[in-house]
C-alpha cells in the first residue's frame, strides 16, 4: 500500500490510543487526563485534512470527554482534599474492620458537614 493510504489509518490509531489513555488517566490521574484530552483535541483538529470527518469527530468527542472528566475529578479532589486526606490516614491506621467502618462514618460525616447536608 502507498504511504498516503496508510497514513490516515496510522494517525487515527495513534489518536485513538492517546484518546483512550486520556480517558483512563482522567480517572486515575485527573490533571494528566485533562492535559491529554486537550492534546487529543488539538491533534485531531490539526489532522482535519487527513482523517475522515466521522473518525475525527469521534476522537475529538473522546478528547473532550477526557478533558471534562479530568477537570471535574481534579476539582472535586481539590475541594475535598482535607477530608480525603483524613480518611486515607484513618484507613491506613485502622487495624480492624470496625476501625475501617469508623473511618467510613467519619468521612460521611465530614462530607455531609462540608456540603451542609
Amino acid at each position: 500500500m502507498s504511504e498516503s493510504v496508510e497514513r490516515p489509518d496510522r494517525q487515527a490509531i495513534r489518536l485513538s490510543v492517546i484518546a483512550a489513555a486520556a480517558l483512563v488517566c482522567s480517572v486515575v490521574a485527573p490533571p494528566v487526563g485533562a492535559l491529554l484530552g486537550v492534546v487529543v483535541i488539538v491533534l485531531a483538529a490539526r489532522s482535519s485534512r487527513v482523517l475522515p470527518r466521522r473518525t475525527r469527530a469521534l476522537i475529538v468527542a473522546v478528547g473532550v470527554l477526557a478533558a471534562f472528566v479530568g477537570v471535574v475529578v481534579s476539582g472535586v479532589a481539590a475541594a475535598f482534599r482535607d477530608e480525603v486526606g483524613d480518611y486515607s490516614r484513618c484507613v491506613e491506621a485502622a487495624n480492624t474492620q470496625q476501625a475501617r467502618e469508623n473511618c467510613d462514618t467519619a468521612l460521611r460525616d465530614a462530607l455531609s458537614s462540608r456540603l451542609g447536608l
